[in-house]
């Protein structure tokens, strides 16, 4: 059976780049775009930075929060999706033979690209059907947000096929869960096919004669070299953030919980957020090569740290994360960082007055990123003193 949630630990700040722009072509600043998901307009300028796909979806939360009534808001975001988007993955596809191979490629490398459920492909004669099973998100996040990453997705894909093809080249088919909308006459013009709602599955459907189709750029030198790129980067995001998708969950879910003041989680109690046997759950995490205990203290530690940088008490913050005294919090913290929770707050506070003036939705995590490194280069002068 499918997970239905799939998404890997780490993913390029392109499409967040994308949808702050998008947010703010409407009126809306990207400190509220980027409340509350830890990240700051430093991180999305930065090409080579990376982003926790929890990060982004909680931006995508925002946007259609403050921007839920323009109509279309998902199509006009996935319009923007184009090969280039995707980086090395996007150049694979550009240099591949036929417009099937870059399909190929893309499921091949779906942790490259900025999907957060599973697309199930379907070989049918003479087609192929890709579904979004989106339950998990609908779950989550609410049926706005599942209808907004739908019509998203599928747009991203009609603009990526015609990129690669031709303007003239398009999905033969494709099908949404959600209620036929008022602004139905704008997924045409979009998606380039007139789409049905309210079908049992979200789903797009391209013929073998469309997929046959010969690309334009296509160059085999080009196409490999990109693949092995996306191997490598597949790779080095595997192993510098263990886990896949059961651990992604899991940090979406502690991180979630953290948010809303609701303290530390133990095992058994997320396994039963989750669906899950206490058991199944430490069985898969290992299967995955991350423990709970770990994705715990790097969820608390985030927690802390944020929290600790908006100038409250060691003892507040101690408190809010479900510890039973400051000396328990103290040492913990200490493990994570290197520092105590004093200190730690003093250097946040030396940051926060000599820093410029910051929006205060992404005060907090830049003072944060600012103290982390401080703490760091502390911590790097110290050791080679000492050597």
């Amino acid at each position: 059976m499918t997970d239905p949630v799939t998404w890997a630990p780490r993913r390029g700040a392109a499409s967040a780049v994308l949808l702050t722009r998008l947010a703010a072509e409407h009126g809306m600043p990207a400190a509220r775009c980027l409340a509350g998901t830890g990240l700051t307009r430093a991180d999305l300028a930065d090409p080579e930075a990376e982003i926790s796909a929890g990060q982004e979806l909680a931006l995508i939360a925002n946007l259609v929060g403050a921007l839920g009534h323009v109509p279309g808001l998902g199509l006009r975001a996935g319009a923007r999706y184009h090969p280039t988007t995707f980086g090395l993955l996007g150049l694979a596809a550009i240099s591949s033979p036929t417009l099937g191979t870059a399909v190929d490629t893309g499921m091949r490398y779906f942790d490259l690209t900025y999907a957060f459920s599973p697309w199930t492909a379907e070989r049918t004669t003479g087609a192929l059907r890709s579904v979004i099973d989106d339950r998990a998100i609908r779950a989550s996040y609410g049926e706005e947000v599942a209808r907004f990453l739908a019509e998203r997705d599928l747009a991203a894909v009609a603009t990526f096929v015609r990129d690669l093809a031709g303007p003239e080249v398009r999905l033969d088919d494709v099908r949404f869960r959600h209620a036929r909308p008022s602004y139905a006459a704008l997924y045409e013009t979009v998606l380039g096919v007139r789409p049905s709602f309210g079908r049992t599955v979200t789903c797009g459907t391209i013929s073998a004669l469309t997929l046959s189709a010969t690309l334009p750029q296509a160059d085999p030198t080009t196409a490999e070299l990109s693949r092995r790129h996306c191997e490598r980067q597949l790779r080095a995001r595997r192993s510098a953030h263990p886990g896949g998708v059961l651990a992604a969950r899991v940090r979406a879910d502690l991180r979630r919980r953290l948010e809303a003041g609701a303290g530390i989680a133990g095992q058994a109690e997320t396994a039963a957020r989750l669906g899950l046997s206490e058991r199944s759950l430490r069985r898969r995490l290992r299967s995955e090569n991350v423990a709970y205990s770990e994705l715990l203290a790097e969820a608390t530690s985030a927690a802390a740290r944020a929290m600790l940088a908006t100038g409250r008490t060691v003892e507040s913050v101690a408190a809010a994360l479900g510890y039973s005294g400051t000396s328990s919090f103290t040492y913990a913290f200490k493990r994570w960082t290197g520092t105590t929770p004093g200190a730690y707050s003093r250097a946040a506070a030396s940051v926060s007055i000599t820093a410029a003036p910051t929006p205060p939705a992404t005060a907090a995590a830049s003072v944060s990123a600012s103290v982390s490194a401080s703490v760091s280069a502390r911590a790097t002068a110290s050791g080679r003193a000492r050597r």
